[in-house]
């Protein structure tokens, strides 16, 4: 591309990606599993008005390949992220990952290695 990417760039731009994929522009929190919640909460609570009892219960209910939705808001966000910069993450490191911070600097190093 010409322009060297540093790890702080690519941070910015999953922060911004998250932000609209989960419909919450402007959060700063870096934990996958509380963007998760803040998204089911402000989507839920604006088209439903749903008690937050029930929001909870939600946010905590699996399917029946006992995925939590918001484990299954991580994988779809890897995922995308995967595919659009056309790069493949580990499953391992990608599962140990809890936070927005660490997955961008695996993001980075797939980034490096495809160069």
């Amino acid at each position: 591309m010409g322009i060297r990417r540093t790890e702080e760039m690519v941070y910015e731009k999953l922060r911004a990606c998250i932000n609209l994929r989960f419909g919450i522009p402007g959060e700063t929190e870096d934990d996958f599993r509380r963007l998760a919640v803040i998204s089911i909460k402000r989507r839920d609570l604006s088209e439903q008005g749903l008690p937050e009892a029930v929001l909870e219960k939600r946010i905590h209910q699996y399917d029946c390949h006992q995925t939590s939705l918001v484990t299954q808001m991580k994988v779809l966000f890897v995922m995308y992220v995967e595919q659009k910069l056309d790069i493949r993450l580990e499953d391992d490191e990608v599962t140990a990952t809890e936070d927005l911070k660490t997955f961008s600097g695996l993001v980075f190093r797939a980034l490096i290695k495809k160069e």
